[in-house]
């Protein structure tokens, strides 16, 4: 019944607020252990960077309900897709230009190279950097049009 779910629901976002007061480690094994996912608690957990840590580096889509500033924090967002690569979808958008952030999602798949900005795929180094990570040089198919008629770039 709806009332047991709910009192079942409160008891756990309780138990779970003790072990962040005592440390983080607790918490994640709370998290871990109930299957919670960063919806599932209240927005104050959302909007705290080590709580959404905690939940982006168990799974990276947790990224989604994260508080939007978290969605521009660095070392979140790499956590996240370190995890799973589509959190580019849900990661601010300014950081679709950031090297590091796209080559991490890039090692998962070469499509994440679908969304780099800011002239990523224009630039030699990152196009041969994330042509390592994919198994058939996937993503010299995302690389600027420049890049694909540059003689020297396309031998080596």
């Amino acid at each position: 019944d709806a009332d047991t779910k709910n009192k079942k629901w409160d008891l756990l976002h309780k138990e779970a607020f003790r072990g962040l007061e005592n440390g983080l480690n607790t918490s994640e094994a709370f998290l871990l252990k109930n299957g919670l996912d960063l919806s599932e608690v209240h927005r104050r957990w959302q909007s705290d960077p080590h709580v959404v840590m905690a939940f982006v580096k168990r799974n990276g889509r947790n990224l989604k309900h994260a508080d939007p500033t978290l969605k521009g924090y660095k070392p979140i967002v790499l956590a996240a897709v370190k995890q799973d690569w589509h959190a580019v979808w849900d990661m601010d958008h300014f950081l679709r230009a950031d090297k590091d952030v796209m080559l991490e999602a890039s090692k998962q798949d070469s499509f994440a190279l679908k969304y780099a900005r800011g002239g990523l795929l224009a630039d030699r180094e990152f196009v041969l950097e994330a042509m390592k990570h994919t198994w058939d040089g996937e993503a010299f198919a995302y690389a600027d049009r420049a890049l694909k008629i540059d003689k020297d770039f396309v031998l080596q």
